[in-house]
């Protein structure tokens, strides 16, 4: 009986560690995010593909001015012409969690 106990308790904590490890909370990518070397807004498409290397993805121009996107691993890169306006983390992995929302009654506010 206590083996059974025992390896019910293993199984368990086994599963738990597991599971840890595969959670990613968003709150910790966006952590990381701040971390995260991206291109500054003013460089040039050059000086971007000489730091960070071929982008997976270069979608095509479109707009007026031509607004151009380079998709990397963690990160996208926008452009007007050839100077980037904006880079940004790409959305989480569906092994990544959001946090829910605190729910306003439990804050302890009243109605009044």
């Amino acid at each position: 009986m206590r083996f059974i106990a025992l390896l019910t308790f293993l199984a368990g904590t086994l599963v738990a560690q597991a599971q840890e490890r595969r959670d990613v909370l968003l709150i910790d990518r966006v952590h990381a995010q701040n971390e995260l070397s991206m291109p500054q807004r003013g460089s040039s498409m050059s000086a971007v593909e000489q730091r960070f290397g071929e982008p997976e993805i270069r979608h095509n121009a479109v707009g007026a001015p031509p607004i151009t996107k380079w998709t990397y691993a963690d990160f996208t890169v926008y452009f007007e012409g050839q100077w980037v306006i904006d880079s940004v983390a790409n959305a989480m992995s569906p092994e990544e969690q959001r946090v829910p929302p605190p729910d306003v009654r439990n804050r302890g506010l009243s109605d009044h």
